[in-house]
């Protein structure tokens, strides 16, 4: 048996990223050029110069290959685990989008949205559950009770990104930040049946400005 020393393992594991995001741009590129649905393997590899068996080594199909770039571009790359409130973390992944709007509005548009919810949902409810233990207030909430708070958090937040990116409204980063500071403080008007109010999440951890 061939053992991999740590060096050879690092190279692997960095070749693999580097194909990934060849493949990846290989996508964005001809998103630009042509319908989601025409876009085949083949022209994908056609596009990266690599072979085609490259593309199922690393993904399954062309959807993989968008929810990768999603999970990378707006989970990934934005750091929840740093001093960060849930409201600048939205207004994070709103940016990042706003910054690439043909390609996303592009997926809202093609994709049907409950696919694009299905295929995301997970990687938004593990940042939103991160958000809930970090506010201290999750203590003695039931684990079926937790589960839908997260589910229902995450599916709200993937319908209102894909409404924001298809919509014609310019809206600057203060007004889209305002827009988000609402919508939280009337959550925490609700109450929940064991008398918690959504205020105790809201207020201690995501540090709205007055």
């Amino acid at each position: 048996l061939h053992v991999r020393s740590r060096r050879q393992r690092q190279m692997c594991i960095r070749d693999s990223c580097n194909t990934k995001e060849k493949i990846a741009l290989a996508v964005k590129e001809l998103m630009r050029q042509k319908s989601i649905r025409k876009i085949t393997v083949q022209d994908i590899m056609e596009e990266t110069g690599m072979k085609r068996q490259s593309f199922y080594y690393h993904f399954q199909d062309l959807y993989a290959v968008i929810e990768w770039i999603c999970c990378r571009e707006l989970m990934e790359e934005i750091d929840v685990d740093g001093d960060i409130t849930f409201e600048e973390w939205l207004r994070k992944l709103m940016e990042t989008m706003e910054a690439d709007r043909a390609f996303y509005k592009k997926l809202a548009n093609e994709i049907e949205w409950k696919q694009m919810a299905d295929r995301t949902k997970a990687i938004v409810a593990e940042q939103v559950d991160r958000f809930l233990s970090a506010s201290g207030e999750m203590k003695g909430i039931r684990s079926e009770e937790r589960a839908f708070m997260v589910d229902f958090f995450s599916t709200s937040i993937i319908y209102y990104l894909l409404d924001f990116i298809t919509s014609n409204k310019n809206m600057t980063t203060e007004e889209r930040s305002k827009q988000i500071a609402v919508a939280v403080r009337t959550l925490g008007k609700f109450k929940f049946s064991n008398g918690m109010s959504a205020a105790t999440v809201s207020y201690t951890h995501l540090k709205l400005p007055t």
